[in-house]
């Protein structure tokens, strides 16, 4: 069985208010879970809330669709990226002209 979960499909920022009770407020951020693995796409403000929510994680698969800030800014606030135990491959288009994501995520988004 796949599970699929949608924690954030807002546009360029995140919201708070009585206009995104219903549909929400995150940015983007969706979850499949398949054969006891996690496939993460992008990490909007909604991947906060799939860290908060998924105690037992310890590994996953991220994949950024591009790097505006909207599809990485939760990443620094994604409690399991701070757990020792917890391990997660990235994966991003091309990124050779700047070093690859790694130095993107070094430069870019400084927390880590």
């Amino acid at each position: 069985m796949i599970e699929l979960y949608i924690w954030g499909a807002r546009g360029s920022y995140s919201i708070s208010g009585q206009e995104s009770i219903k549909y929400g407020g995150n940015t983007s951020c969706i979850t499949v879970k398949w054969k006891g693995n996690y496939y993460i796409f992008d990490s909007g403000t909604g991947i906060i809330n799939f860290g908060k929510t998924n105690n037992d994680l310890k590994k996953a698969t991220l994949f950024l669709s591009h790097l505006h800030y909207d599809h990485v800014i939760g990443l620094p606030f994604f409690s399991k990226i701070w757990d020792k135990d917890f391990s997660m491959k990235i994966f991003s288009g091309t990124l050779s002209k700047i070093g690859g994501i790694k130095s993107f995520l070094k430069n870019k988004v400084s927390v880590l």
